[in-house]
């Protein structure tokens, strides 16, 4: 039986001081990968806009052309993920508070 694993995907409450993933008054939003000054993958033209000046590059996770996800198991929020087995479902929701 298949498994069921939450992964945290895009620029979040943690990074807001560098970059947001808006939403629009019509629903829609424009996801935003979180900032990663390591790695040397340039931020698409399309969320630029979105980021603080200075910020340039991010780590591409998910990789949404592939469905694949990648994270740093060894830390506590993501140890579970050393469990994942294939037929498994990685999700990934957003909540919205008032």
């Amino acid at each position: 039986m298949s498994k069921i694993y939450l992964i945290n995907v895009g620029a979040n409450v943690g990074h807001q001081s560098e970059a947001r993933s808006p939403i629009f008054d019509n629903g829609s939003f424009e996801f935003v990968s979180f900032p990663d000054p390591v790695r040397s993958t340039p931020y698409p033209a399309a969320v630029r806009p979105y980021l603080r000046r200075g910020v340039k590059t991010t780590h591409p996770d998910p990789d949404w052309a592939n469905l694949t996800y990648g994270d740093f198991c060894f830390n506590q929020r993501a140890r579970a993920l050393l469990k994942v087995e294939c037929g498994d479902i990685l999700l990934s929701g957003v909540c919205f508070g008032a």
